[in-house]
């Protein structure tokens, strides 16, 4: 799912020669609200990611203690040295209604989160402030330096005491009734979407500054592939310190995120190494360049979105930079609070499980059923047209829908069935279609009932293909 997606975000900045807004509306005008849904997803998680970014040089600081602070106790280290959030007062519901809301028990500001998120702000208006050029110089730096971290650790975890117990957790363990469970592909999917960036639109923007006719194809596979590559060569160091802990995942009796990952897990492992502060601070460093390196892409985004408006084109983008970071930073303080924990919980679960998935979905959707989809009504009429989309829908929604909340099997059932039955009527009610310019090809043309499916089904995205060839032989 993400290659076709990234290939699909790529392929439309360069064609379009704009961030998200103007390159969706120029492709169109129906999908500007998609552009629109991507600049908001990126923009939203920068103002969290940030702060995370402050724990992590909190770490950071701490690293260069001895012993470790957190050797031995790296939990209540993180919540009531690093996050000091108060308790909460969950809240109840009673038939239906609210009962009572939850409560927080602190409201103020946490100072050291405060004072490392303004510096992370900073480092973020540092890369991005003159433009395209110094932000590509920067991003040698910041991708080439946590790249050799991350080799670094990997030789490190690896040959820690009993690492390959933890590593064979990961490469040599079946878990059948794990892999039954939606619930983790869910997560999984959200995961894929997050780590390559898809749904943020700063790939669209920066492919926008591409030469028009670049591969988006090989550039996207270059990305998913590095991308997928450094996160198993991460996952090794993971796992070997897992290992050299003695943690049994499946034993465990809660299930380890992100954060119990980058703030209790792997801290703990270091604190047990030979060279500790050494260790610890080469990781939070680099934790700390890798979070920068996406949080000034991401606010790059609503910088173009700016910038490519009218309103824009009238200020200088160093002031418009300026204005938004400040902006960014005070908003971001929601996060820096005794209950900004819980906040930033609940924003990085929505986001991460129903804002990007929905909104790459919409990018799918607008691509192959909105785009000149008057020229698929005149090929094959709107009742076949009509009958293929809302077949197609209610195959991702009710397959989904049903695949949670009575079992993946039934879903994959009903979603494929309501698909490949849809497929057949609109077929039947498709007319025979008038040859075109460009027929279809040989494959779909041997006869009328492939012709339609053809049409249907991939017509669009291949009249893309053909107009940007077109393009290329013109010039």
């Amino acid at each position: 799912m993400g290659i076709p997606g990234l290939t699909l975000e790529i392929a439309v900045g360069q064609a379009y020669r704009g961030g998200p807004a103007v390159a969706y509306d120029h492709m169109q005008k129906r999908l500007k609200g998609v552009g629109f849904s991507l600049v908001y997803n990126g923009y939203m998680v920068v103002l969290y990611y940030v702060p995370i970014l402050a724990w992590a040089m909190a770490y950071f600081r701490h690293s260069f203690s001895s012993p470790l602070p957190w050797e031995g106790d790296s939990e209540n280290f993180y919540m009531q040295s690093v996050i000091r959030n108060g308790e909460r007062t969950a809240g109840t519901i009673s038939g239906g209604s609210v009962q009572a809301y939850t409560t927080y028990a602190g409201t103020g500001m946490v100072p050291e989160t405060v004072g490392w998120c303004a510096f992370t702000w900073f480092l973020v208006w540092l890369c991005i402030w003159r433009g395209i050029g110094q932000t590509g110089r920067v991003v040698y730096f910041t991708m080439g330096f946590p790249i050799l971290m991350v080799i670094v650790l990997v030789g490190r975890g690896a040959s820690l005491p009993n690492a390959t117990e933890g590593i064979r957790y990961a490469w040599a363990t079946w878990r059948s009734e794990a892999l039954a469970d939606g619930q983790i592909w869910q997560d999984a999917c959200g995961q894929i979407f997050f780590s390559i960036g898809l749904g943020m639109g700063y790939f669209t923007t920066y492919a926008s500054y591409n030469n028009q006719f670049q591969n988006a194809v090989q550039d996207a596979l270059i990305i998913c592939f590095s991308n997928s590559l450094i996160e198993i060569l991460a996952g090794i160091a993971v796992f070997g310190v897992i290992g050299y802990l003695g943690i049994d995942p499946a034993a465990s009796e809660s299930r380890l995120g992100s954060f119990d990952i980058a703030f209790l897990t792997l801290p703990e492992g270091t604190a047990q190494m030979p060279g500790a502060q050494f260790w610890s601070a080469i990781f939070f460093l680099t934790l700390m360049i890798l979070g920068v390196s996406s949080a000034f892409a991401l606010l790059d985004t609503l910088i173009s979105l700016i910038c490519d408006s009218e309103f824009g084109r009238r200020w200088n983008r160093s002031i418009v930079v300026s204005v938004v970071t400040v902006i960014s930073f005070l908003i971001s303080l929601l996060f820096c609070t005794e209950f900004g924990y819980y906040l930033l919980d609940g924003f990085d679960t929505w986001l991460n499980n129903f804002s990007l998935v929905w909104t790459v979905m919409c990018e799918f959707l607008g691509a192959t059923m909105v785009y000149r989809h008057k020229d698929v009504v005149g090929l094959v009429g709107w009742k076949a047209y009509g009958t293929w989309t809302a077949s197609y829908l209610l195959s991702l929604i009710l397959g989904v829908a049903i695949g949670q909340s009575v079992h993946p099997g039934v879903g994959a059932g009903v979603g494929f069935g309501i698909f490949f039955v849809g497929l057949a009527i609109s077929v039947m009610l498709a007319q025979k279609p008038q040859q075109t310019v460009r027929g279809p090809p040989r494959l779909w043309s041997r006869n009328t009932f492939l012709e339609k499916i053809y049409y249907l089904m991939f017509y669009q995205v291949r009249k893309k293909k053909h107009q940007h060839l077109s393009q290329i032989d013109l010039n």
